[in-house]
């Protein structure tokens, strides 16, 4: 089902642990400039981990703790996605993640780094919102600034490209069959 609203001010989130090599720091970073350029924004830090003192202590420093929030570990995702405006999947080197599998079917329009796993499943209309997997948080700023300067009606339809893109190739069925020739190569592969 597509969006229909928009939040005032706009919730930006992202959901992982809070571990090394996540992201979380360039996330910090992005909404330090965001901020200091007068946007209006929430950043909902959706996990638990080992950095969450430290993610806690830069918020601080930063003069952020007026705009980020962390809700720790929670288990209703399909809640805090649904309140969101923006997905924001900015781990270095990560598998195919669920999370951003979630964020894209709820329709959500999303920002992740590059590396196998979101290449594997990111809307080839999108491809600026795949950033470069080892930034510094520059074209996270960028994308996100994009973002946030859209009308409603616009980040809306940013949405909508990610729901149709998962509803065409993020389907059971489909997965179902790449499962299958994955397994198809590997079994070949070791016949020879």
């Amino acid at each position: 089902e597509y969006r229909t609203t928009v939040n005032v001010p706009r919730v930006i989130t992202t959901t992982s642990r809070m571990a090394p090599r996540k992201g979380h720091y360039e996330l910090l970073y992005a909404c330090e400039k965001l901020k200091n350029d007068g946007y209006n924004f929430i950043c909902r830090i959706v996990g638990s981990g080992e950095l969450e003192a430290e993610l806690r202590s830069v918020c601080t420093q930063k003069h952020l703790d007026d705009i980020v929030t962390f809700t720790g570990f929670v288990t209703d995702i399909p809640e805090q996605l649904a309140s969101s405006d923006i997905y924001v999947f900015p781990a270095e080197n990560e598998g195919l993640g669920i999370a951003l599998e979630e964020a894209i079917a709820s329709g959500l329009p999303c920002i992740a780094k590059a590396g196998s796993g979101p290449d594997e499943i990111w809307p080839q209309s999108r491809p600026s919102m795949l950033i470069p997997e080892h930034d510094n948080g520059t074209e996270l700023y960028f994308q996100l600034k994009r973002l946030l300067d859209m009308d409603d009606e616009s980040l809306l339809n940013e949405g909508r490209e990610f729901l149709n893109h998962a509803k065409e190739h993020c389907n059971w069925e489909k997965q179902a069959i790449i499962l299958e020739q994955w397994f198809e190569e590997i079994l070949a592969q070791s016949r020879r």
